[in-house]
């Protein structure tokens, strides 16, 4: 395996010798240029001064730009168990962060109001269900004030049905108000049956 740096020194000392070898050429050539068919002067050569510099091996820095996006390894999902505007941030991005820890504060008013109005239904469910404000709840549900009138109109819905039933076998109601009867029987009757679901 080689190593990044003694690449980048190799490739340096190639290039200050290639730099080196083309520097004579072009000196070479020059020189040749400026005699003008005579012949070579060998005898008064001129001094070229030329500098000599030991070879040194020093690191290079590539650096790189490129345009992206990072992505995190782990990516975690905050969500709120409640809505409602943050009253205080009490952690920063990047800071660490251990289950159950409190991240934001969430201003109360809201979710008191929330509060009050489930309270404020409680008690009307239980004012129609004929029950005090902090008294015992039902230990039978059919002694409700509601249960009992639900079963008086399904009896009564049932009178109804089967008197018009009987009259119009008999021939003396119109098919219309047997309709009708039947309609209202079945309704109250599926509004019996779903109450007695709840």
């Amino acid at each position: 395996m080689i190593d990044h740096r003694s690449r980048a020194a190799g490739s340096v000392l190639v290039k200050a010798l290639t730099i080196a070898v083309l520097s004579c050429c072009i000196l070479n050539f020059a020189a040749c240029s400026k005699t003008s068919g005579k012949g070579v002067d060998t005898a008064s050569p001129r001094p070229i001064s030329v500098r000599v510099l030991p070879v040194e091996q020093k690191q290079t820095r590539r650096n790189v730009e490129s345009v992206g996006s990072l992505f995190p390894l782990d990516e975690v999902t905050v969500s709120s168990e409640v809505e409602g505007r943050v009253e205080k941030v009490l952690v920063d991005v990047g800071d660490h962060v251990s289950a159950g820890q409190t991240i934001v504060k969430v201003v109360p008013t809201e979710l008191q109001l929330t509060l009050d109005q489930q309270r404020a239904s409680l008690q009307q469910a239980r004012a129609r269900l004929g029950l005090s404000e902090k008294g015992e709840d039902f230990k039978d549900a059919r002694g409700a004030a509601e249960v009992k009138k639900a079963a008086a109109d399904l009896a009564d819905a049932e009178q109804k049905y089967l008197r018009a039933k009987t009259l119009y076998e008999q021939g003396l109601l119109p098919k219309q108000s047997f309709d009708e009867a039947e309609s209202r029987h079945n309704g109250v009757r599926a509004s019996r049956h779903a109450q007695a679901i709840l």
